[in-house]
């Protein structure tokens, strides 16, 4: 698919890139230098956000961690520090986490051609 810069913006796209560019500041479809020559291509209409850890994650990473310095400290090769971490609830602060991150954006490259019009 391909799209102008006039017809992306009815459709309601605000950003383009140059593939070649690798990570790269987004570009604005008015900014009005679009070196064509370079394949532009637009990129989604909505942001995207990294991803935090569910409550699961936080556990197992906290746990082996925990279980890391005790059996390196005592040898005990048992399931009590994990057991002991199991009991705390990792929900809230998983949610914080993904708040947090939600203000970082990232959109994705479309498959959609930005060409001159």
């Amino acid at each position: 698919m391909e799209l102008t810069p006039n017809k992306a913006i009815e459709e309601g796209y605000e950003y383009y890139v140059y593939p070649a560019d690798g990570y790269q500041a987004l570009k604005h479809l008015t900014d009005g230098d679009i070196d064509y020559n370079r394949n532009p291509m637009i990129v989604g209409k909505e942001p995207c956000h990294p991803s935090g850890l569910s409550p699961e994650e936080l556990y197992e990473t906290i746990a082996d961690r925990c279980w890391d310095n005790w059996n390196e400290i005592t040898g005990d090769d048992t399931d009590q520090v994990h057991d002991l971490i199991k009991e705390i609830d990792f929900t809230e602060i998983s949610e914080k986490i993904q708040e947090k991150l939600n203000s970082l954006n990232y959109y994705k490259q479309s498959e959609i051609k930005l060409i001159e019009g």
